[in-house]
């Protein structure tokens, strides 16, 4: 405890989530984001049937499941000291406080069983057996180097390790979140009317600063994966609020009025980044007797975009 009984509180919290999904192998079929525009050459080493194939379908077993795994890490701190203002004086019996937020959220995304569709294309166009006896991508005179030809007429089983080494990746994808804020609230009593009850006011005002990014692996970011693609991405903006909250009782236990209460509130907030708005609401409620209440409330709403909405890459 602090002079003049003010107090200190601090909240820490640290949540990790670990995640793995699997889905089958990965088809190949023509008009889909795997081979589109991807032809099996004539000349393929293992196209038995001399003629070129713009449309073709396989499962790629041998490539086993799809696998994502997501390791998230979630970060929160609230530092907080609050008080009342002195016994004697206009604002006695107000109180007030001031608060400090960090809030963040981490996140690496592990990709394994999609393909290269760069090196699709390469492993099914023209191949051959070289004098080592070895498979080539390409032609005697023209051989592309590290390439392994795919064997998509064959049955289960008939796609190697090595022809698999050359289409497969590991994808990796970062992220982040992350909300700062300063609060300074204070609330108390003004004066009476002819309830009980006095009519009181809360205010406060809070500052915030949001953002957030996402940064793909680069064959992702080139588009060369055959599962989602994304660009790298990064933005924040910055939040100024004010706020009120009017509370009036009327009248207190009279006839025909247990309770008859006003309500009024307003928040204007300013944003870096577009603009300004301003809302507010108005409440009444009357309890005629003591077990029976009618609350009527009209209030105007607004909620802006979020870090992902506002600079989510492609």
């Amino acid at each position: 405890q602090l002079p003049d009984a003010h107090l200190t509180r601090i909240e820490a919290a640290f949540v990790r989530r670990f995640v793995r999904h699997v889905s089958v192998g990965i088809p190949l079929f023509e008009g889909g984001v795997e081979v589109a525009n991807v032809v099996v050459a004539a000349d393929n080493l293992y196209n038995p049937f001399g003629r070129d194939f713009a449309i073709f379908r396989r499962r790629l077993v041998e490539f086993g499941r799809r696998k994502q795994q997501q390791d998230v890490n979630n970060f929160h701190l609230t530092a907080g000291i609050d008080g009342e203002l002195p016994e004697n004086g206009l604002l006695a019996g107000w109180f007030w406080e001031g608060v400090l937020n960090y809030n963040r959220n981490e996140a690496t995304q592990l990709y394994r069983g999609n393909i290269r569709t760069t090196r699709l294309q390469n492993a099914v166009g023209s191949s051959f057996v070289d004098s080592t006896g070895a498979p080539r991508c390409g032609t005697p005179g023209s051989i592309i180097e590290g390439c392994v030809p795919l064997n998509v007429f064959g049955g289960p089983g008939s796609i190697t390790q090595d022809q698999i080494d050359y289409l497969t990746f590991t994808g990796v994808w970062q992220g982040y979140n992350q909300m700062i804020s300063g609060q300074f609230n204070t609330s108390g009593p003004l004066f009476h009317l002819a309830a009980k009850r006095a009519v009181s006011l809360a205010a406060g005002y809070e500052y915030r600063i949001l953002s957030g990014g996402q940064i793909p692996d680069p064959i992702t970011v080139a588009h060369e994966t055959s599962g989602n693609s994304g660009l790298p991405t990064e933005g924040s903006y910055k939040v100024n609020e004010v706020y009120a909250e009017l509370s009036v009782p009327i009248v207190e236990k009279v006839p025909f009025a247990d309770t008859l209460e006003l309500v009024a509130a307003a928040r204007g907030s300013w944003y870096s980044n577009f603009g300004s708005t301003f809302n507010y609401k108005l409440g009444a409620r009357w309890s005629p007797i003591e077990d029976v209440t009618l609350r009527g409330t009209y209030s105007t709403a607004f909620r802006a975009p979020n870090i992902q909405e506002l600079f989510g890459g492609v």
